[in-house]
């Protein structure tokens, strides 16, 4: 198959980021985002654009949290798991991040994002790489 086009990251976050009267980050929307990589980072300057009020960066390379700062991260939370979970949460006011885009692909990411995210809030999910498993999760988790 190759390599993706480099407008890949760009066209997952496309359908990812919703804007506001779709459901999606709007003017002062809290938003987190998982992972510090090329979607996360594209994902920071869309809800900026889209201008969500606080935006988390969950992330752990400075040079690219740096960045993410630059372009619009209010805040940068550098811990995994737990302490990362209890974090964020206080960052959002105690309850959980409302909405919540993961940005990693992998299954402690998932399961960081599942933990910061505000019950019945939006998660986005948008590079996990069993999409069969996670649609099964989702489903799942929306009928408890």
């Amino acid at each position: 198959m190759g390599t993706p086009p480099a407008s890949y990251p760009l066209r997952c976050l496309r359908h990812r980021v919703p804007r506001r009267e779709d459901g999606g980050v709007g003017k002062g929307d809290t938003i987190a985002v998982i992972g510090d990589g090329v979607v996360g980072l594209l994902a920071v300057l869309l809800a900026r654009k889209l201008s969500a009020e606080r935006i988390i960066l969950m992330g752990r390379h400075k040079a690219r949290t740096d960045l993410g700062i630059k372009w619009g991260a209010t805040d940068v939370v550098g811990e995994r798991g737990d302490e990362g979970v209890s974090i964020a949460r206080d960052l959002a006011g105690g309850h959980g991040v409302p909405k919540v885009l993961e940005a990693v692909g992998l299954l402690p990411a998932y399961e960081q994002a599942m933990g910061i995210v505000r019950p019945a809030a939006s998660s986005a999910v948008s590079m996990f790489r069993s999409t069969t498993w996670l649609r099964s999760v989702l489903r799942n988790s929306s009928t408890t």
